[in-house]
């Protein structure tokens, strides 16, 4: 069974959320996670993504790694 899901489990602004602390707590997790980073505009300015507590790569929105 796949538990995966697209939906946010945490949402919010810089000023609300440290992202330092964000990704702090997501490295305890054994989970495949990513975090996704938009512009003020809504425009997506890339994701993040970590494995095993560990940061596996970032994609900036043009998909680059």
């Amino acid at each position: 069974m796949n538990n995966a899901t697209s939906e946010p489990i945490l949402e919010g602004t810089l000023s609300e959320f440290n992202l330092v602390e964000v990704l702090q707590v997501l490295s305890l997790s054994r989970q495949y996670t990513r975090v996704e980073v938009f512009y003020n505009d809504r425009l997506m300015a890339g994701s993040i993504f970590i494995k095993s507590g560990k940061g596996a790569y970032i994609k900036d929105e043009d998909g680059r790694t």
